[in-house]
Order: structure tokens, then C-alpha cells, then sequence
């Protein structure tokens, strides 16, 4: 049971959508892969990836401008007391 519960504690504190990018953008820039799905890299993780999703070189159409949504969305979340969190809070004061 402890191990378990220090298991999920780790897991929680590493940030795994950040990690995620983070090692997606690296095997896009060794190219060893060719394509990044920025729709879902964008719209699916928690606003903690925001920050990684600025080092990918590559600007897709419509890429900041999704980017911007995403914070603005983030802002939002982080002005209500219902929705508030801290991964928005830090990704709205980008």
C-alpha cells in the first residue's frame, strides 16, 4: 500500500504532460520522427505542457494562435474560485 501511494506521489509530482512534449519535441529535432500532433499536444494536456510546446521549431498554421486560446482559456479557469488550479494559474501568468 505505501508503495503504491509513493508511486502516485512521484507520478504527480514529475509533470507527465511536460515530460511528454519534452520528448516529443527532442525526437522531432533529431528527426526521428517526422510529424507532431500539435491538435492533440495543444488541446488535451493539462496547461502545464504550454510552456514546453514554445520550444517546438516547427510553426504550423494557426500554432500561437492555438497556443493563445489555450492560455486565455488557463486565464479564465484561473479567475474563478469553482475552476481555479495551479497549472492554470502558472500558464496564465505566461
Amino acid at each position: 500500500m505505501t508503495v503504491s501511494i509513493v508511486g502516485w506521489l512521484v507520478l504527480n509530482a514529475c509533470n507527465m504532460d511536460r515530460l511528454m512534449v519534452n520528448y516529443n519535441v527532442t525526437l522531432y529535432q533529431r528527426q526521428e520522427i517526422s510529424a507532431i500532433d500539435l491538435s492533440y499536444l495543444v488541446n488535451e494536456l493539462s496547461y502545464d505542457a504550454l510552456d514546453a510546446l514554445g520550444q517546438i521549431p516547427m510553426k504550423a498554421v494557426g500554432f500561437e494562435q492555438a497556443i493563445q486560446a489555450r492560455r486565455a482559456r488557463a486565464a479564465w479557469n484561473a479567475s474563478h474560485w469553482q475552476t481555479w488550479n495551479l497549472s492554470a494559474w502558472l500558464a496564465a501568468r505566461q
